[in-house]
């Protein structure tokens, strides 16, 4: 797949039409992924914890401190890149995912599900009336 028709993708799953707005959203999500890692490494230290601990207790701290830290660090880069609206959204869309089910699809990002009709990027799978 073609970097273009890939940018073309992400604009209709993420339901924005700007690909320098997915460019600023992509670089977003680099900087709290690298900047989780540091910070990541910081609390295990602290903590004492390396490779050879306990796997349950490194499997708490990193869902209790880990992934709540990497949620606010994605806000917080989010709002400095000025793409504040797109990760509101986006962190909502994954609260509602993780607490309620999949009752609507991810597809939520771009204001759109299957229950109200077809998304942009799925047109090409509708088969012919």
């Amino acid at each position: 797949m073609s970097k273009a028709r890939m940018l073309e993708r992400l604009k209709g799953y993420w339901g924005i039409s700007n690909t320098f707005q997915v460019l600023l959203i992509l670089v977003v999500f680099s900087l709290a992924g690298f900047s989780t890692l540091f910070v990541h490494k910081q609390i295990n230290a602290l903590l004492g914890i390396d490779h050879d601990s306990n796997f349950w207790l490194r499997l708490l701290v990193f869902i209790f401190l880990i992934l709540p830290l990497y949620t606010l660090i994605l806000y917080g880069y989010g709002l400095l890149l000025g793409q504040r609206k797109f990760f509101t959204r986006f962190i909502q869309v994954k609260f509602r995912l993780l607490f309620k089910g999949r009752e609507k699809t991810s597809h939520d990002l771009s204001g759109q599900n299957h229950k109200n009709g077809p998304c942009k990027h799925h047109e090409h799978r509708q088969s012919p009336p």
